[in-house]
């Protein structure tokens, strides 16, 4: 193996900020508007995936291309290793202190959506495939990048990565923090969908159902009777951070929470729930009691699923997105399940909940699990201990990362242990100091897995 040299990482990582704040300037939120065959995830998002392909064939990796969705960037012939990213993002809220899209760089952290979700990792890995291509060293295997634009809603991009390259020996995923995530929850999006003619007249909340809404909004009808005074009393008495006031259309009440990952709900505040349980408190009416009782809780005791299986934990319920309009209701839901648990069995649980709506299943990803012992994920933690001093053990998480997709892959990296976690949140930033760490962790463990 070549010789590391420690101290050479901060500086490597200060002449090539530059370009990582570059790549979080990029918006890259699917953009339905803008989606094309050539670019399936929209005009933003495909601006990303070419300025990411265009570093990678500027250092001369071999590039291949899947149908506008993804690419690859490979170093080295043999047994194939992916290293796999995806360089869309989820939206944001009007709650940043700044420019969400900023890469500005102040206090020791670069600031913008996307730096822990996941393009420090995206960029990071790229970096360190780049020195260790550098050095001169002639691998063993194949270390492939890959990249992809639709993690954060379907992962179809991935799926049709894998169908048309086949499934490597092994993958690891930079998005999420170190040391590893070597299982995951299963994660299933439900569609909650009927008619509805009570005191709503309108509603409407949540980013995308993987998000924790940080906001909503209903109009209640004026025939309801309900004052803004009784009503603010009432959000006061239930904790519920509201505004609340008359319109022409009817009383506006607007709630704020606070956004997170969707499988860490004690991360965030449940905007959605919060104003269900506030009109639940105001109007008589069974159906949105009813809604607010099923839906509300982050751990699916309203729903009748409540499940915690060691090793994997709770399951956790997000009420991600809502709307009412015209009569009709449409509701997004996150769950994430532990090994253990059947996606069908727990959609006919939340249907006999919800008699009268329909309750589908949107989305699906089983449960996944690579041991510990497993080879090349001895290599990955092996290379986090030689970098930090530090033992690397592995924890399953509720979070949902391209392992779906390959199976035999962990989340390494690329936020520090320990640091903290602001996916999904309002505000996400990223350690400089955890980029120098962690493009020295993937070095490492990229001449590992390239000379064993």
């Amino acid at each position: 193996m070549v010789p590391i040299l420690a101290n050479r990482y901060a500086q490597i990582w200060e002449a090539h900020r530059p370009e990582f704040s570059a790549l979080v300037r990029i918006p890259s939120v699917y953009d339905k508007q803008s989606a094309s065959a050539a670019a399936p995830c929209g005009a933003p998002v495909a601006r990303a995936l070419e300025w990411m392909k265009t570093l990678c064939a500027r250092e001369g990796f071999v590039i291949r291309e899947y149908d506008g969705r993804a690419f690859s960037a490979s170093w080295g012939a043999g047994e194939r290793i992916d290293i796999v990213s995806h360089l869309d993002v989820v939206g944001v809220s009007d709650d940043w202190a700044e420019d969400p899209f900023s890469g500005s760089v102040h206090d020791g952290f670069v600031h913008g959506r996307g730096t822990q979700d996941m393009k420090a990792g995206a960029y990071l890995t790229f970096l360190a495939l780049k020195l260790a291509k550098d050095s001169g060293i002639v691998p063993n295997r194949e270390i492939r990048l890959v990249y992809g634009t639709d993690e954060e809603r379907t992962m179809d991009d991935m799926r049709r990565y894998v169908e048309q390259a086949g499934l490597p020996a092994f993958a690891f995923t930079p998005d999420g923090a170190f040391p590893m995530i070597n299982g995951e929850k299963g994660a299933l999006m439900w569609t909650v969908e009927g008619a509805y003619s009570g005191a709503v007249r309108a509603l409407t909340g949540g980013i995308q159902p993987n998000v924790i809404p940080p906001e909503a909004a209903a109009v209640l009808d004026s025939s309801a009777g309900i004052c803004a005074e009784d009503a603010v009393q009432r959000a006061a008495q239930l904790g519920v951070t509201a505004q609340i006031g008359p319109t022409p259309q009817g009383l506006l009440v607007h709630v704020r929470g606070k956004a997170a990952h969707a499988s860490k709900p004690e991360a965030g505040r449940n905007a959605l729930a919060d104003l269900l349980r506030l009109l639940a408190a105001l109007c008589e009416e069974d159906e949105i009691r009813r809604l607010a009782a099923v839906l509300g809780d982050a751990y699916g005791r309203g729903a009748g699923i409540e499940e915690e299986l060691t090793p994997m934990g709770r399951l956790t319920m997000n009420l991600g997105v809502a709307a009412i309009e015209e009569g009709r209701l449409r509701f997004l839901v996150d769950c994430r399940y532990p090994y253990g648990l059947d996606s069908a069995a727990l959609t006919a649980a939340l249907a006999r909940r919800l008699p009268g709506y329909g309750v589908s299943l949107s989305y699906d990803d089983p449960p996944t699990f690579t041991p510990e012992d497993d080879p090349y994920v001895l290599a990955l933690k092996e290379a986090y201990t030689e970098a930090t001093g530090r033992e690397c053990t592995a924890a399953v998480s509720g979070g949902v990362s391209y392992s779906k997709v390959f199976g035999h892959c962990v989340t390494f990296g690329a936020v520090a242990e320990g640091s903290e976690l602001l996916a999904h949140q309002e505000n996400e930033k990223i350690a400089e100091a955890d980029c120098v760490k962690a493009l020295e962790i993937y070095h490492r463990a990229i001449l590992k897995l390239a000379e064993k």
